[in-house]
């Protein structure tokens, strides 16, 4: 038995350095990546597109005029860069409309209003709503929680962003899925509604919304994101009152860009124009 495993790794190990040997490289390959870069680095125009992108275009939800004006401006500019061709797929999307604006306070002698706002794709609270909140530190706090023990509460996810980490999408990642999954998690617990601490390192009044999802099976419940500066009076058993209007959700044919590029007679795969859509903004 000893023997058969020695001459395996045998076999691997000079497998792996056959394989090795036999690769190749091209400086030109390298040269060719390092003009990519070289182009973006001293001569790029990223900053002032997305100033234009956000600024002059606006919120751009898919199916809407703005996704499609992004889009058009989008091929224009990369035209500039004379790739050999840019052609259009159309792609069929969920289209999200945002109702009338969300209503959430923590409900004492004086009802202290909260800056919230829906969860892209959530539904409506069909009415006022009003339970006690319980607070979680994220997904995995749930674990400590049996089922029915959100029956008829509000659950909110309160687990921060990483400041530490110096590469900010990472600290984004870490704690996303309690916004993107927290409703269909939440409601396995019987739990009414979903309060989201926004995913962002800013300590400020604004609420940051984002995408969040349901799951054929499992009971759909309202989520909005609140602002990090007003969590403090989230905490602490309080009663929250919930209101938010109904969106209205149905099919949108999109486009997207895709451009085959070429440099130099290097061919390279084709580069696709595709998250260009936003969020509609919070407007107070």
């Amino acid at each position: 038995m000893k023997i058969k495993h020695n001459i395996l790794c045998l076999l691997v190990v000079v497998g792996y350095t056959a394989s090795g040997q036999s690769r190749s490289y091209d400086t030109n390959d390298s040269l060719a990546v390092r003009s990519i870069f070289d182009e973006a680095l001293l001569n790029g125009k990223s900053y002032s597109q997305l100033n234009y992108l956000c600024k002059v275009i606006g919120h751009r939800l898919t199916g809407s005029q703005q996704a499609e004006d992004a889009l058009a401006w989008a091929q224009k500019e990369v035209s500039a860069y004379n790739p050999d061709r840019i052609r259009q797929q159309s792609v069929e999307a969920t289209r999200w409309l945002r109702g009338d604006k969300e209503w959430v306070a923590i409900s004492e002698d004086v009802d202290l209003l909260l800056n919230a706002c829906a969860l892209g794709g959530s539904i409506g609270t069909d009415g006022p709503l009003q339970a006690e909140v319980i607070e979680v530190n994220g997904m995995k706090d749930l674990e400590k929680y049996n089922v029915g023990d959100f029956r008829g509460k509000i659950v909110f996810y309160n687990e921060p962003m990483n400041k530490a980490l110096i590469n900010t999408f990472d600290a984004y990642g870490a704690c996303a899925s309690q916004r993107y999954y927290g409703a269909v998690e939440a409601a396995k617990y019987g739990a009414v509604a979903v309060l989201v601490r926004s995913l962002t390192t800013l300590t400020d009044i604004k609420a940051h919304t984002g995408s969040m999802s349901y799951k054929d099976g499992i009971a759909k419940i309202p989520a909005a994101a609140i602002a990090i500066l007003l969590i403090i009076v989230v905490s602490g058993g309080r009663i929250a009152g919930f209101i938010m209007p109904p969106a209205f959700i149905c099919c949108a044919i999109g486009l997207r860009a895709a451009i085959p590029l070429r440099i130099k007679e290097i061919p390279i795969t084709a580069a696709i124009i595709n998250h260009i859509n936003t969020h509609q903004p919070l407007i107070n």
